[in-house]
């Protein structure tokens, strides 16, 4: 189904005033839900959203930081969503100096983390102490289809996903709740489900985004993440240092011009990792 499809012309503006007037949601799942009706919508209706985008995108950004992680997780889907749709870039680079660093919190290893605690307790199990819970499975930025990536610089703080979307006639944030009754649990199935190929997290999801962003805006991009790369080089926090290293590897393809100027700073360091 595509934009054009009459179904979707028919229903595509009363499917979205359905979906924000749920956005401020105290039920985690629901707020979960709306953000995932964007991005669908923005997958088959961009033109939906474009009249509204700049709300729309300061939504998502709010919600990429909500305290609930699900809520974050689906809400970070939408960045790549928005680059692979048939939308202007400049409305998303206009957000940019603000949606990095978003991304690179968002990358970090959580202390709950289901790998970081397996390789904790492997630790455990085996006597080790130190840096060893840094031996974790590396991840390559494709995707929540193909696989996922790594880390950075704390946990998605408590957000704003509430925060309000000034569309006329889409409704306060108490309408359609009973909305989500009839979507029955099986839903909640589908969030964050990654068939088999390991557990898709905010981490890997964020990752993602930054790669295909770094795809997008290419060379551009790179003086955003400098200085938070450059910082964490040093960073005495395995944690830090090696979401330092994934996100190099994130942005290799895109920004790969303009990090040579870099590279005697970077390679010394990623071969000194290797040891």
């Amino acid at each position: 189904i595509t934009d054009s499809h009459p179904l979707v012309q028919a229903h595509h503006d009363e499917y979205l005033r359905g979906a924000v007037a749920l956005r401020g949601s105290p039920d985690g799942r629901v707020r979960a839900l709306v953000s995932v009706g964007v991005c669908q919508l923005m997958t088959l209706a961009p033109l939906v959203l474009q009249p509204h985008m700049s709300d729309v995108i300061e939504f998502m950004l709010a919600a990429s930081q909500d305290g609930d992680n699900t809520v974050a997780l689906e809400s970070s889907e939408f960045w790549a969503t928005f680059c692979e749709a048939e939308i202007d870039e400049s409305l998303l680079w206009m957000y940019a100096p603000r949606l990095v660093p978003v991304l690179l919190r968002n990358m970090v290893y959580a202390d709950d983390d289901d790998e970081l605690l397996a390789a904790e307790a492997e630790e455990a199990g085996l006597g080790k102490t130190g840096d060893e819970a840094s031996e974790l499975k590396p991840f390559h930025a494709q995707g929540r289809s193909k696989g996922g990536f790594a880390s950075l610089d704390g946990a998605a703080g408590g957000g704003q996903a509430g925060a309000q979307m000034q569309m006329p006639g889409w409704g306060g944030n108490d309408e359609g709740e009973d909305a989500y009754a009839a979507l029955g649990d099986d839903d909640d199935d589908d969030l964050g489900d990654d068939d088999g190929l390991g557990e898709w997290t905010l981490r890997k999801c964020s990752a993602s985004a930054l790669d295909v962003l770094s795809n997008t805006f290419c060379d551009q991009l790179l003086p955003l993440l400098m200085p938070v790369l450059e910082a964490r080089m040093n960073h005495p926090d395995w944690k830090a240092q090696e979401a330092c290293i994934l996100t190099l590897g994130a942005i290799s393809e895109g920004c790969g011009r303009a990090i040579e100027q870099h590279l005697p700073q970077v390679l010394p360091y990623i071969a000194a990792k290797l040891e």
